[in-house]
Formats: C-alpha cells, sequence, structure tokens
C-alpha cells in the first residue's frame, strides 16, 4: 500500500522501512481509544466536520501540517465525507487537506466511502494546483490506477514546491520517490539534475509508461506495478 503523507512516502510504515508510531493528542470532539505510545481519536459522523476544523486550525502556514494531517487521517473512514467537501474548496489549507487526506484514506477505506474518495480524487488529476495534483495522482496510483500512474509521471515536469510540506520538497522530487516505490524497476530520474537531462529522464518515462501501459497490472499485496 502506498502512503503518503504531507511529504512522507510511507509504504505500510516509514520511508526508511521502520514502524512508524506518532504522538497524537486527544481530541477535544470525541473520546481518545488509547495504544501504547499513542491515542487514536474516535470520533463519530457527527463530531467529524468540527473534529477536522479543529485540527486545521492548529495549522500556521506549513507548521504542523504532518501532525495535523496523521490526525485527521487516523479518525478513519468517518472523515471522508468532510474531506470530499473539503477537496473542493478555494481555501488553500482546506483543500489540500481534503486531497491529501483522500490520497491516504482512499486506500484504507472500503464500499461506498472508498468510491467517494476515489471519485473526489479523479476531479484533481487535472487541477490547476500542482500540489493536488500531486496528491490525488499519489493516491490514485496506489490503488491501481494507471491514469494515477501517468499524472505523478507528468509531474516530473513540475519546478512547484509541495504545499504544507515538512520538510519542503520539490513536487517533482516528490512524485519521483512516489514512482520509485510503485514500479520499482522503472527508469531513473533525477529530481535536482541538469534541466536537459531531467527532460530526457522524463521522456524515458513517458516511453516507458507508453510501451508497457497495456501490460501493466497492479498487485495490490505488494503495492507496485508489474509489467506482464
Amino acid at each position: 500500500m502506498l502512503v503518503l503523507a504531507g511529504s512522507v512516502l510511507v509504504l505500510g510504515c516509514s520511508s526508511d522501512a521502520s514502524p512508524t508510531v506518532r504522538p497524537k493528542p486527544r481530541p477535544t470532539a470525541g473520546p481518545a481509544a488509547t495504544f501504547p505510545g499513542y491515542a487514536v481519536p474516535i470520533v463519530t459522523a457527527a463530531q467529524a466536520p468540527a473534529y477536522v476544523s479543529e485540527q486545521l486550525s492548529l495549522i500556521t502556514d506549513d507548521a504542523g501540517s504532518s501532525v495535523q494531517l496523521e490526525n485527521v487521517i487516523a479518525a478513519g473512514a468517518v472523515v471522508v465525507p468532510t474531506l470530499v467537501d473539503l477537496s473542493g474548496s478555494t481555501d488553500p489549507k482546506k483543500s489540500w487537506a481534503g486531497v491529501a487526506g483522500l490520497g491516504r484514506l482512499v486506500h484504507s477505506t472500503t464500499g461506498g466511502d472508498q468510491q467517494r474518495a476515489m471519485q473526489a480524487l479523479v476531479g484533481h488529476l487535472s487541477d490547476a494546483d500542482a500540489t493536488l495534483r500531486a496528491y490525488a495522482a499519489g493516491g490514485l496510483a496506489g490503488t491501481g490506477s494507471v491514469d494515477g500512474l501517468a499524472a505523478l509521471i507528468d509531474l516530473l515536469d513540475s519546478d512547484d514546491e509541495l504545499r504544507f510540506s515538512e520538510p519542503p520538497e520539490l513536487i517533482r522530487a516528490w512524485a519521483y520517490r512516489a514512482l520509485r516505490a510503485l514500479t520499482i524497476v522503472g527508469p531513473v530520474f533525477e529530481p535536482y539534475g541538469d534541466e536537459t537531462v531531467r527532460a530526457r529522464e522524463v521522456a524515458e518515462w513517458q516511453d516507458w509508461l507508453a510501451s508497457s501501459r497495456a501490460r501493466l497490472q497492479f498487485d495490490s499485496a505488494a503495492g507496485t506495478y508489474v509489467v506482464r
């Protein structure tokens, strides 16, 4: 399973393959189930909008964004309707939280919640905001969507930085990390290399997808694409 948290790429755990345990404050919107080392919020459907709003209010610019997003995601499927609404907001913080949160929860939800998350993410694959495109593409690509994979490849050409990223990261670097995790044997790419070299490497990725797209299969257990 591909997990994209803030600017951190996780495949079932942290990017260095060690489990991540992040302290989570108890939400004022509801009680919390306490486990060793952290507390997971228990939020009802009625409490979800207020809980998500509370977490977003704690974000000042980029400060603490990953922690607050993790708190929202930890509430689970109950926050999906709220995040779908936020994903369409004109407020940069709200739209970021909506799309980034759905990009994570689309892997752990089922049924109608997952369908709503996927539909919202698909709508952002062509978003003018490259940050929203990135989180939508990463989330969808991690479910087996080749369209999401293609959008990640297109983002290798981006010069923008991810908004609310800790630490700051170029979108093309983030997209490449996602592609490497998802494809394993795809072409190389140097996000901080010479512009001419990068252009050639982007073309190689596009050629790779064009030549293998019809044979790509997603191994849901491994969370990777294989070429048959």
